[in-house]
């Protein structure tokens, strides 16, 4: 690393030669770089001493702090006579210590303090303070990146008592002796007196249960030995003085504060847990002029823990180390100086630092410059918790006027002592101004962690118009927000204890899995774990309706892969700002960031977030929203404008909230595209944008479109498709197809254009994206292909390359159509069911296709209602059969009738390219049904009527259509599959010729190839052996009698020789309805 810094600084200085007027401003980037990198490589220690605390329950289970006898605060002002514990902490860098020295630069005059290491803890020492006064400590490290030393003072005194309790003046040197004249400290003195710091004994002494004594006294009383023996003017010691003795009032009763207030009032003043309790003893601050330095005010743990980290005050302390409080997250970017408006949400410390949101909820702006780690407090229990003010329940703070509101304005009410935890559990930003007006600059843009009050609240998400996301009402029903659930009493297991619930907050220990629901029980009655609370539909799209945590995160993976880098489950928000005028992405990403790092997974309002999550998606895969009403009915409208535009828009109202889908599909029933699949809420008027123009229609129970088809209510449908290559690096162009014919045609014109990139063909480039499609492409300028009449295209989204946005529009197959469903009518999300493509991988499997009643009526390519069947006209084709065929018993079926009576359309309604207008059929394996969408998977389809490209060769054929049909085989098993077809059909040698230059038979053996990519289970050869030669007919006979082995085989022809295949036969005629 430094010598690329040498060779930068070389080149930059040997650049000054070419412009002496630069010369300065290049001398300082070589200095601001040689800072910039002897920063990074020589990083050099620095040292502070800290001042450590010991609580009773640390003294209890380490010999080393027993043998003291010492409970210490970690305060540098310290009784006279206890131990004082130091710790050399380097925060300069992360290399470890390696050598410590302690000095004293100075003692009070006769003291014999030494140090003397605290075993177990090679960075500590101790010395006792044995006389009052100042002790200055010096320590020296050495580490691996060098040598620091640093310096401390601490001042021993003794005690001097509060004064001015329970109506008992207060006499020097008490605090409110000088204290009291100073409305400052007069209104804390008023507050305090009111506190149990303030009461405890004396409320205990009379009325406490008859264990109360001297083991409780050291937490209730002031200065008193804990444990160590020292005369230091502790109650204790002034007990002594004065001749008061316990054993004489014990046990508790109703006149011991009395007797003591009235024989020994002096004693009042020691009386509690008064000021120097967490200040400090004040006798050098009071002899020495009222000397600042010599007293203390701080918000560290150790004030607190001294006494609260007790057997006789309860687990809190315990439960806080364990919580994420006790590790607040530092970052030199705290150092911000002092801010103009006090500590407001853009200012870290306010959450980061103890002191920081204690200076908040005073008011008070904190002066962070020049602040490090050495400077940086916990989030402890001074921070929430005020020691001398009751006014609030359990003592929390309060806050400034008009601060309990979210970053957007919302004012909230009625969060009780949980209002604590939302002044820093929110968005430091307005979702509602805050996208609109600022780009993605850095990785803290946006709402900045923690945002659970927000969502708790249900407020502060973007939105994108349409109905309001839902709510799951928890603020209506927790009266303390936050703290009702992750406050509940803690779990008493020992794996579970303190780790859970109080003031650990977590609702999970991790180590065993466990989930803490303690407050949920109270209304959902039985629930032990977070997973039972169920989602009401299936939101992330995988089939099944889950856990609302899992539906959640879900959702956020689905939004993860719709925002850039598109397509993978990431998110960069460098390529977020590089589609700096995208508002609704900037949205989209904001509510991503809030509910991401909220760490919540929905729990705190299941419905508002998941609402938040799909309606982000949907956003930025083209379905708005655009209108606030539910609707009375179900209803699509015929998408507008029409598909001669670039693009075309459907709008669908939906009554409640439903999962919308719409897939595209080729003939063999595969799906190659989703125009939506998302749930979407009850809106008026939901936009989806698509590169599709159909008709549309709906029925009793789902919401469809179909492309190649009429309505009665829509008539005839024109397509036209439209892509374009976005604008990144200087790189701009598109790509255009459309249909120039009608549906009703018998075949559609299809163009492909391309257009100059930038000022070149970038032919490379367009060959990598094409071939991750599967679409080859060839540099001509324009060519055409002739595809059925009833076609689409599929559109691929691919946005994850330079180009920043890029949509390559590909034909996709024959017949394809579109279908959708939007379980609309449903009360609950219907659950697709398990594919079942291990089936297809078993040859031996056995498979059933059974249609009943089945029925198709067509007239000039319109649906007709009871058609009449009239030979004359020769304009009908009537089929009405039923039956079953079945495979693995090495038999094949075989479909005969007079030409026209239907042969062809029996087996394009078992295939799935026309929807039979009764009946159904049903497909089986190995006693499973398999979905009808799923039918593909098993099915391989032979014709004449079968178009395939003749822009591509026969290999690129087979491979186009082997990536639809079977895109997660490897690359290599698929090369190897194609190859072999073709050499067992017999064009290996011809694989590289355009299609369009085969005969007729060459197609029709890559017809049977294209019928065998994906292993059918399911061979449908509608006359197979038209145009074939004697050694074609060869090859078509030795793969059908194949099929019979594995699978299933039908053969629909009226040839003679090709019924020899097959062991049983259907007479389409023997079922014509006449």
């Amino acid at each position: 690393m430094w010598f690329k810094a040498y060779n930068c600084c070389f080149y930059l200085a040997r650049s000054m030669t070419y412009n002496k007027r630069k010369t300065m401003k290049l001398f300082s980037t070589i200095l601001l770089i040689l800072v910039i990198f002897t920063g990074t490589v020589f990083s050099a220690p620095r040292v502070k001493i800290v001042t450590e605390y010991v609580t009773p329950n640390m003294y209890a289970s380490n010999s080393a702090f027993t043998a003291d006898s010492t409970v210490a605060t970690g305060l540098r002002t310290v009784a006279k006579g206890t131990y004082v514990y130091l710790r050399a902490w380097n925060f300069g860098d992360t290399n470890p210590i390696t050598g410590i020295t302690w000095t004293f630069n100075s003692k009070p005059s006769g003291s014999t303090a030494v140090f003397s290491n605290v075993t177990g803890l090679s960075t500590w020492q101790k010395f006792k303070a044995d006389l009052t006064g100042t002790y200055e400590v010096k320590v020296s490290i050495v580490t691996s990146g060098g040598s620091k030393d640093t310096t401390i003072s601490i001042n021993s005194g003794t005690f001097v008592g509060t004064g001015g309790f329970d109506s008992v003046a207060a006499a020097f040197p008490n605090c409110m002796s000088c204290h009291g004249s100073t409305p400052k400290f007069q209104e804390i003195f008023n507050d305090w007196k009111t506190t149990d710091h303030a009461t405890k004994f004396k409320s205990m002494i009379t009325a406490g249960p008859s264990s109360y004594g001297i083991n409780q006294f050291r937490v209730h009383t002031l200065g008193y030995d804990h444990y160590i023996a020292t005369d230091n003017n502790g109650f204790d010691d002034k007990a002594r003085t004065l001749g008061w003795n316990w054993t004489a009032y014990a046990p508790p009763k109703s006149s011991n504060w009395d007797s003591l207030k009235k024989k020994f009032p002096s004693l009042v003043a020691f009386s509690n847990v008064g000021c120097e309790s967490c200040h400090g003893p004040g006798s050098e601050h009071v002899f020495n002029g009222g000397d600042t330095t010599k007293i203390m005010k701080s918000v560290d743990e150790g004030t607190c823990g001294k006494c609260h980290d007790s057997q006789y005050l309860g687990p809190e302390f315990a439960q806080w180390k364990n919580a994420r409080h006790s590790q607040v997250v530092w970052s030199s970017s705290f150092g911000q100086n002092n801010y103009a408006t006090p500590n407001d949400l853009g200012n870290c410390v306010r959450c980061h630092d103890g002191q920081g949101y204690v200076n908040f909820t005073k008011g008070k702006a904190t002066n962070t410059n020049g602040m490090t780690q050495a400077n940086h407090e916990m989030v402890a229990c001074a921070t929430c918790h005020d020691p001398h003010d009751k006014t609030n329940p359990s003592q929390v703070r309060s806050r400034p006027l008009n601060s309990d509101t979210l970053a957007n304005g919302f004012h909230y009410t009625g969060v009780g002592t949980g209002v604590v935890c939302l002044d820093c559990h929110k968005a430091r930003k307005s979702a509602d101004t805050y996208p609109q007006t600022t780009r993605v600059t850095s990785s803290s843009w946006g709402p900045h962690h923690n945002s659970q009050g927000d969502l708790f609240l249900g407020k502060n998400l973007a939105t994108f118009g349409g109905t309001p996301y839902r709510q799951t009402q928890h603020f209506a029903f927790l009266p303390n927000a936050c703290v009702t659930c992750h406050m509940a009493p803690t779990d008493t297991t020992a794996a579970n204890k303190d780790k859970v619930g109080g003031h650990a907050l977590y609702l999970h220990n991790d180590a065993n899995d466990y989930d803490h629901l303690k407050a949920c029980q109270n209304c959902h009655f039985g629930k032990t774990r977070f997973d039972q609370f169920i989602a009401d539909q299936d939101y992330d799209g995988n089939g099944v309706i889950q856990a609302w945590r899992l539906e959640v995160d879900g959702a956020l993976r689905r939004l993860r892969i719709a925002l850039p880098p598109y397509g993978v489950d990431s998110v960069a928000w460098q390529l977020v700002a590089q589609d700096s005028n995208n508002v609704n992405l900037r949205k989209a990403y904001f509510n991503y960031l809030s509910i991401a790092e909220g760490s919540e997974r929905g729990m705190h309002n299941a419905k508002y977030t998941i609402d938040a999550l799909v309606a982000s998606r949907n956003i930025l895969t083209g379905i708005v929203p655009n209108s606030s009403e539910v609707p009375m009915k179900y209803e699509m409208s015929q998408n507008y404008p029409n598909p001669f535009n670039p693009s075309t828009k459907i709008n669908v109202s939906l009554m409640k909230t439903s999962n919308v889908r719409i897939l595209v599909y080729d003939i063999t029933g595969k799906q190659v595209a989703e125009l939506a699949n998302t749930v979407m809420n009850a809106d008026n008027g939901i936009d989806i944008y698509g590169k599709v123009g159909a008709v549309l229609y709906e029925d009793d129970n789902s919401i469809k479109v179909d492309a190649g088809f009429t309505h009665p209510n829509f008539g005839l449908t024109y397509v036209r498709y439209f892509g374009y290559a976005g604008e990144s690096d200087g790189v701009t162009g598109y790509y255009q197809r459309s249909f120039q014919d009608n549906l009703f045609s018998t075949s559609a014109s299809v163009s492909y254009s391309r257009y100059r990139l930038g000022n070149v063909y970038d032919t490379e480039k367009i060959n990598s994206l094409s071939g991750m499609l599967g679409f080859t492409y060839r540099p001509t300028p324009q060519f055409s292909v002739d595809v059925p009449a009833i076609g689409c295209l599929k559109s691929f989204n691919i946005k994850s390359m330079k180009i920043a946005k890029l949509y390559l529009l590909v034909l996709s197959g024959l017949f394809i159509f579109l279908a959708s469903t939007a379980y609309l009518s449903k009360d609950t999300v219907v659950n697709k069911q398990q594919d079942p493509s291990h089936i297809g991988s078993n040859p031996d499997g056995i498979a059933e296709i059974n249609f009943g009643e089945l029925a198709h009526d067509t007239l000039g390519g319109g649906i007709v209602p009871n058609p009449t069947w009239d030979r004359s006209t020769a304009t009908c084709s009537n089929v009405y059969c039923h039956g079953t065929f079945k495979g693995g018993n090495t038999s094949a079926s075989g479909i005969i009738g007079n030409n026209g009576s239907g042969k062809s359309t029996l087996i394009k309604a078992l295939v799935g390219i026309i929807t039979p207008s009764q009946g159904e059929v049903v497909m089986t394996i190995e006693k499973e049904k398999i979905p009808k969408e799923l039918h593909f998977k098993h099915i391989g389809l032979m014709s004449p009527y079968l178009s395939l490209y003749d822009e591509l060769s026969g290999y690129e054929n087979l491979e186009f259509f082997m990536n639809l049909k079977c895109p997660d085989k490897p690359s290599n098993e698929k090369e190897e599959k194609i190859n072999l077809l073709l050499e067992s059909v017999g064009l290996f040698k011809r694989k590289k010729d355009l299609y369009k230059n085969y005969s007729s038979g060459m197609k029709q053996r890559l017809k049977l190839a294209f019928s065998l990519l994906n292993d059918p289970q399911l061979l449908l050869l509608d006359e197979p052996c038209a145009n074939l030669d004697k050694e074609g007919i060869e090859v078509v006979y030795k793969f059908a009698n194949q099929q019979k082995e594995k699978g299933m085989l039908i053969v629909a022809t009226n040839e003679e020789a090709d019924l020899k295949l097959c062991d049983t036969l259907l007479n389409i005629e023997d079922y014509k309805k006449r």
